[in-house]
């Protein structure tokens, strides 16, 4: 990957909310490192982990 390859992605985030403290925490962390690298991202909400294939 080159020097500004990543400012290309697109990341989807699917989140699961089914243990919203652990869900909160988690979606913080990633957020806060794609912001960091500038990467793009969308985040697509579920209510628990079987949703997540449908997302």
């Amino acid at each position: 990957m080159t020097k500004n390859t990543h400012k290309k992605l697109r990341i989807l985030i699917v989140e699961a909310r089914f243990y919203d403290k652990i869900s909160d925490s988690l979606l913080a962390g990633a957020v806060s490192v794609l912001k960091k690298a500038e990467v793009s991202y969308d985040i697509v909400t579920v209510p628990g982990a079987l949703e997540i294939p449908g997302a």
